[in-house]
């Protein structure tokens, strides 16, 4: 008997270098990968939101950024060019803005950066959770040198340090020539100048109230009048020449930014944590003179444009600021298998008219489509129906799968597709990015008994967005006993995606009704397009074949005796496009020569 054994060299095995990544031996059989089809998806899903996220109106991005989350910016008020940026790791950075480089990066603090502010004689201050204030002058950071003193871990330029026993909220300093600069700590309010150590004012009784103020700041013409925001939910101003509150108001829930308008210093906006921005007359604290509603999570931050006619808001809702839907248009076919079910092949999604609306229990607010009967035509001639359609929503509470009001409308689109209550394909999709950063896309169904109970409306929208509520003429019985409600989830039957890539349609060109994206449909994004004609193995009639570039043709050519042919072309590529219409949309899209 030969007894061979069997060898494996240590190359196969061990690294070359202690930092060379460990081999990892993989099974590539698909049956132990069943999650692998939606885990590509899911990827190719985030990737084309990545793309989104770094297109216009995205200018570029500031070199390689902080190591740790950035906390604070400031802009001087007298220059466009410098910028802050202070991080989590107590790290300030000085930057140009028109290369986008760092100039500088600071060990300023040991603690998260808090605050940032410019000065009047070329210096900027910071704050932090350490309990210090620090001081640095902008021309010894450029030029690398300062007097650190003891403070070893700081790079050149600084200048002074101040300190309290606690921890700092936020600071600003005065608009106009006085040097002095005020701070928002754990339970007061400090006046400082840069001469002395301690500071020359301190109010840590606002309004009888010990919270912590977590906003302050200086009015723009009045440099002895402050603004500030405290946990208890107000909003107050005060008078540094009395030393003494003036007015407060307190809302619902605690503001996050206060900031004074620049060319109008009687208003102020705050960012709150109830999703909205409120705007306020000084001389009328009582109520403010606007709410600004769009975000479906607290404003952090507010912004006022130099002109004072418009600002910006940040909110922690990230990606989905709103909540908008589409309808699918593709074909029913049968599935490959013995099941005999059909199956839904998306072509096209077209966007209607809408606007956000987060009084409304869907989210948005449906208007008026002046291009109803247009889309629904060029659907037809080319072979297409409504199968479905798709939303989108900010990201939820664990088990909240969809709510009351996304049921009942899946229900009644379901009605309209099936003619009845009867079987069909007609599918629901969702788009959701989780609170990990990644994104989502489910597909669902409701039951033939959620549509029956829509269409005899039984359902309607309760106070809980995870169930339905039972109309009180009609009775539900679960589990043998009556009951009001019904989970949502009891309706849901899930659907699952492959992946398709059409054969026919492109989707390259801007969709019609979306006034949030950078680029609309026009003339120019119908030039950009056609122009690809004759590269990267792309012709004519591929690149007219994109159902929102149809739509939008739709404004100059007639829907009845130009679409037929125009379609029939897309659809059947053995039916050449007769030249006549290949010379008016290139045109119209202002090309000139060859096509």
């Amino acid at each position: 008997m030969k007894v061979k054994a069997l060898s494996r060299s240590k190359a196969s095995t061990e690294r070359e270098c202690v930092g060379d990544l460990r081999k990892q031996q993989r099974n590539l059989d698909p049956v132990y990968h069943p999650m692998q089809r939606s885990r590509e998806m899911a990827r190719a899903v985030t990737s084309a939101k990545m793309e989104r996220m770094f297109a216009k109106p995205l200018v570029g991005n500031f070199g390689n950024g902080h190591m740790d989350a950035v906390y604070h910016t400031a802009i001087s008020r007298k220059s466009l060019l410098p910028l802050l940026s202070g991080s989590a790791d107590g790290k300030v950075s000085l930057w140009d803005l028109p290369t986008r480089t760092c100039v500088s990066t600071l060990n300023a603090h040991s603690q998260a950066v808090t605050g940032l502010t410019f000065g009047i004689d070329q210096d900027f201050y910071s704050c932090s959770k350490d309990g210090t204030v620090r001081r640095f002058s902008i021309p010894e950071v450029l030029a690398g040198n300062g007097n650190a003193g003891t403070e070893s871990n700081l790079n050149g330029g600084f200048v002074n340090t101040w300190r309290i026993n606690g921890s700092f909220q936020s600071i600003d300093h005065q608009w106009n020539s006085e040097r002095q600069f005020v701070t928002a700590s754990d339970s007061a309010v400090q006046l400082w100048t840069p001469e002395r150590s301690t500071p020359i004012q301190s109010h840590g009784d606002l309004w009888g109230s010990a919270d912590t103020v977590n906003v302050v700041r200086f009015h723009p013409s009045e440099p002895q009048l402050i603004a500030n925001c405290s946990m208890d939910r107000g909003i107050g101003l005060h008078d540094l020449r009395t030393a003494s509150a003036m007015k407060k108001t307190v809302l619902r829930m605690r503001s996050n930014d206060l900031q004074w308008n620049p060319m109008e210093p009687l208003n102020f906006v705050v960012g709150n944590e109830d999703h909205n921005a409120y705007t306020f007359d000084m001389r009328k604290l009582s109520q403010p003179t606007h709410i600004y509603k769009g975000h479906m999570n607290a404003v952090m931050s507010v912004s006022w444009a130099p002109t004072g006619r418009e600002f910006c808001t940040g909110s922690y809702d990230r990606t989905f600021a709103r909540k908008r839907f589409a309808f699918l248009y593709g074909t029913y076919q049968e599935s490959e298998d013995d099941s005999k079910q059909k199956k839904v092949v998306v072509e096209a999604i077209y966007e209607p008219p809408q606007e956000p609306d987060s009084d409304a229990a869907e989210g948005f607010e449906q208007l008026e489509d002046p291009l109803e009967d247009k889309v629904e035509e060029i659907a037809k001639l080319l072979g297409l129906e409504n199968v479905g359609w798709i939303f989108g929503h900010p990201p939820r509470e664990d088990g909240l799968v969809f709510t009351a009001a996304e049921i009942i409308m899946a229900a009644e689109l379901q009605l309209e597709a099936a003619g009845g209550i009867e079987e069909t394909p007609f599918v629901t999709i969702k788009v959701v990015k989780g609170k990990d950063g990644t994104v989502g896309v489910e597909a669902f169904q409701v039951s033939q008994q959620c549509m029956a109970m829509a269409a005899e409306e039984a359902l309607e929208i309760g106070t809980d967005l995870g169930v339905c509520k039972v109309n009180e003429t009609f009775s539900a019985i679960q589990e043998g006993k009556e009951s009001k409600t019904i989970d949502n989830n009891f309706f849901l039957t899930v659907v699952p995606i492959v992946q398709h890539t059409s054969e026919v349609f492109v989707s390259q060109f801007p969709r019609v009704n979306r006034d949030l994206d950078d680029r609309m449909p026009s003339k120019d994004e119908l030039k950009r397009q056609l122009s690809k004609s004759g590269t990267s193995g792309w012709n004519f009639i591929d690149l007219l074949s994109d159902f929102n570039l149809l739509i939008y043709l739709t404004e100059y050519l007639d829907i009845t005796a130009d679409y037929p042919k125009i379609c029939q072309s897309v659809t059947d590529r053995t039916i050449p496009l007769d030249d006549g219409y290949k010379i008016i949309i290139t045109s119209m899209a202002g090309i000139d020569g060859a096509y």
